[in-house]
């Protein structure tokens, strides 16, 4: 989002309370003072703003995104920039909580610890203090733009921060840190600062010396006070690659020291307490062993000590002899040259202790070749059985190049196929560019129409030869004659009739094909007229079973959809004879016939739901009763229940099917259907008081509006007036 600006920068008095911004473009200041160094509350930064100045600002780009502002505010603090300018984008209000909130918040993640020398703790206990101002312009509807500025004070200036990272730099070379274990990393850190720090008792009590508090000063002037030992502690340290972290609290008064990681765990260290001593006393030391030392609040949480665990005991040196060795995973160092490799491992029970063994590598010589270069290996193998063989591949002399030789091109002919020009190499023989085929070209094809072949006859598969050299080049195959295909007595694919007649054995008829065979277990299609015959081959009359179903045929054993029985028994089959069950629609009337085939008529159930069908048995969507008992079916035949609309007009069954009259009751509630169970909006009188049903039935209570008029009802329905 880029806008151009208008931001006017009001006096440090101006109340918040002042700010209101809605739906209108607004400019207004909030501000705020902070002092970050945690023991020296008396170092202090304070910038006041006595007039009113005016400037534009254009084209500048707001963002959401914290993370990228705190990327922006942790590298100006890195470069001890004393104005920093933030601008950020939000939707909702700006009030003077989250306005506190967010510049603490923003400033709090710039400085967080990240591993790395120069962020993190350094930052934090460089850190004088700041004072914080901000612009606001926008409106709820496309939120607020918000220009942060931050006033910051340092303990150090950029120049001397400079000098520290050579310092810095130049020192962890001198102490050749590059293959020394954690342990070695903190004692060798350690020892140089208790050897070569004093501490500045001359500036202790001169406030306007802020720089006492450095690490420039610990390092450079080397004379510092606890929180310049605790920084250059902690630049070092992490420079070298252990974590480690800045303590503040209580020592006999304001302290700071540091905790460092060794083997997944923290220790305690003081460097300015051990600083000229010749013992460690507080040196690798667990909370208990420590107890002189009391952190401030924000380190004693559960959130902290989560993060950085404690080792339940102090470092000390083990008896390697009385409880042995315990040695870490080895560390492997080659020569320049690669012709040595120096293996070494220390002992975690005392990092005194390390084995360390040098051997000559054997070097091994690979020419190039065409497309490879050449290498050469060194190996190495040690007399330690702790230590495993090493080898280490370089890269020597690059390949040779392929030496390219033509493959001539050849052309295709009539009958022979041709080849593309191609190329490969002489020495590793690799076709660097290959030869593709040219298909022949002499023939000239002619297509032999394939014939098919039919019930009597002999076929042809399609065939190809050439015009010119009449060279067959698809033979055409024979496709034997088919044969026919008689089903039903007809060949499904010539449509010849196999002839036959009728033939008759007592009183029992069968048909006889002019080859001789009868049908038999089957159906058959004689003169467009469906038969069954049995497994003996006599034609079926009258009720008989085929996979255990039910089948009709007439007793001229014609085969046909029709109705079967007579009196009160009717079944129905359809075109192949078979018996229906279940709801069928017949001649578009549905009825319902029972699994031995039965039409039901009158009430009958369905998976225990009641249904009703006329005596002719059609089933449709009708009123069923006399009297006053009324039921109705709906076009299932399915018996209604509940509230049904039928011809326009509101009816309510009970669970019974029974329709409903006079006062009834539903879930306890009191309903009215006049006579005809017909349900509408009315009046109803009953002796001498009225009562008024809704468009449910439902008699009404308390107040309600008919015709624009409001009625009162008692809780028994009365009409009050």
């Amino acid at each position: 989002m880029k806008k151009k600006l208008f931001i006017v920068s009001l006096v440090l008095s101006m109340c918040f309370s002042m700010l209101s911004i809605v739906n209108v473009q607004a400019k207004e200041t909030i501000r705020e003072d902070h002092y970050v160094n945690p023991i020296y509350k008396d170092v202090k930064s304070s910038v006041v703003h006595h007039d009113i100045q005016t400037y534009s600002l254009e084209d500048v780009e707001y963002t959401s995104d914290q993370e990228k502002l705190v990327k922006i505010f942790r590298e100006n603090l890195i470069n001890r920039e004393s104005n920093i300018v933030l601008y950020y984008h939000c939707d909702e209000e700006i009030t003077q909580e989250f306005f506190s909130n967010l510049v603490h918040q923003l400033f709090q993640k710039a400085i967080k610890h990240t591993g790395n020398g120069k962020e993190g703790d350094y930052l934090k206990w460089h850190c004088q203090g700041w004072t914080v101002k901000a612009t606001i312009s926008g409106n709820s509807n496309e939120g607020y733009d918000l220009n942060i500025f931050y006033d910051v004070s340092y303990l150090s200036s950029l120049e001397q921060e400079e000098k520290v990272d050579e310092e810095v730099s130049n020192l962890l070379k001198s102490l050749d840190l590059s293959n020394k274990t954690d342990y070695q990393k903190v004692k060798a850190i350690y020892d140089y600062i208790c050897s070569n720090v004093t501490y500045d008792h001359d500036n202790l009590n001169d406030e306007s010396y802020s720089l006492k508090y450095t690490a420039y000063a610990a390092l450079i002037n080397k004379t510092a006070v606890c929180q310049g030992y605790a920084s250059l502690f902690y630049r070092l340290a992490l420079d070298a690659g252990v974590d480690t972290r800045v303590i503040s609290g209580e020592a006999g008064g304001p302290h700071a020291w540091n905790i460092v990681k060794l083997n997944g765990k923290y220790y305690n260290l003081d460097s300015t307490w051990d600083a000229g001593r010749s013992t460690y006393a507080y040196f690798l030391k667990n909370t208990n062993d420590f107890d002189d030392h009391v952190r401030d609040n924000d380190y004693q949480s559960n959130e902290f000590i989560e993060e950085y665990p404690m080792w339940d005991e102090s470092y000390t040196e083990i008896d390697c002899n009385k409880y042995g060795h315990n040695y870490s995973e080895p560390i492997y160092k080659w020569s320049v040259d690669n012709m040595t490799v120096t293996a070494q491992r220390v002992c975690a029970n005392n990092y005194e202790h390390v084995e360390e063994e040098t051997v000559t590598a054997q070097k091994i010589v690979k020419d190039p070749t065409c497309t490879e270069n050449g290498i050469i290996t060194y190996m190495a193998n040690f007399k330690n059985n702790a230590f495993k063989p090493q080898t280490k591949i370089v890269d020597d002399k690059k390949a040779t190049g392929h030496k390219v030789v033509v493959d001539q091109a050849k052309e295709a002919t009539c009958t022979e196929d041709g080849l593309t020009e191609g190329k490969h190499c002489s020495v590793c023989k690799e076709v660097i560019k290959k030869q593709e085929v040219i298909p022949s070209t002499g023939h000239k094809e002619v297509l032999d129409s394939a014939k098919e072949a039919t019930c009597t006859n002999t076929g042809l598969t399609e065939g190809i030869h050439c015009s010119i050299c009449n060279k067959i080049i698809k033979k055409q195959e024979i496709i034997p004659a088919l044969g026919h295909d008689f089903k039903d007595g007809v060949c499904t694919r010539c449509h010849n009739q196999l002839k036959g007649q009728w033939k008759q054995s007592g009183n029992k008829w069968w048909y006889q094909y002019e080859d001789g065979t009868y049908p038999k277990n089957e159906f058959i299609t004689i003169d467009n007229k469906l038969y069954r015959f049995d497994q003996y081959g006599y034609m079926q009359t009258g009720w008989f079973k085929v996979n255990n179903e039910d089948y009709y045929a007439t007793s001229s054993g014609e085969i046909k959809a029709q109705w079967v029985g007579s009196g009160n028994n009717w079944y129905y089959v359809d075109a192949d004879g078979k018996m229906v069950t279940g709801f069928q629609t017949i001649s578009g009337v549905k009825y319902y016939f029972e699994t031995n085939g039965l039409m039901k008529k009158g009430w009958f159930k369905v998976n225990g739901t009641d249904y009703y069908a006329t005596s002719s048995g059609a089933i449709k969507a009708q009123w069923v009763g006399s009297g006053n008992i009324w039921y109705y079916v709906d076009a299932d035949g399915k018996m209604v229940t509940g509230y049904q609309t039928i011809a326009g007009a509101k009816y309510y069954f009970a669970n019974s099917g029974l329709m409903q009259t006079g006062w009834f009751k539903i879930n306890k509630e009191d309903y009215y259907a006049p006579s005809s169970g017909s349900i509408q909006e009315q009046w109803v009188k009953s002796g001498n008081n009225w009562y008024y049903v809704d468009a449910n039935g439902k008699m009404v209570t308390g107040d309600y509006k008919i015709n624009k008029v409001v009625y009162r009802f008692d809780a028994n329905g009365v009409c009050l007036g």
